[in-house]
């Protein structure tokens, strides 16, 4: 699998399992419309890739056995979610990470940096 084509699956999932956790557990399952989730991409400026692009990176995976395509929806296969499940524990520190610096003020919580003027270096 290609890199873009794991950041579709990745993207495919975060929308999934954003839906499914407004809804009762274990009663209902989330699926997702194919052209629902196109172009939830490319309206909120997740990819600038054409649809066609992106509907072909969506085949890749459905050829893989890593969605079903099934009556205009979208749904994750075993095989699928745990791809998914590996690709978002591998980065989740990292948007952690991310989240943590946008919230807090992390300089509060140390001393001073140095400053100098660009092109110097302290010695």
């Amino acid at each position: 699998m290609n890199r873009k084509t794991e950041f579709f699956l990745y993207a495919l999932g975060k929308f999934y399992h954003r839906h499914k956790d407004r809804l009762e557990p274990d009663l209902l399952d989330v699926a997702v419309q194919k052209s629902v989730f196109i172009r939830v991409l490319r309206e909120a400026s997740i990819t600038r890739l054409s649809e066609r692009m992106v509907y072909r990176h969506l085949e890749a995976m459905e050829g893989e056995k890593l969605i079903n395509y099934d009556n205009r929806e979208l749904t994750f296969t075993a095989k699928g979610m745990k791809r998914y499940l590996k690709i978002r524990d591998r980065f989740e520190d990292y948007f952690n990470l991310g989240a943590i610096m946008r919230e807090k003020d992390i300089t509060a919580f140390s001393k001073r940096s140095q400053t100098h003027f660009k092109g110097e270096r302290t010695k």
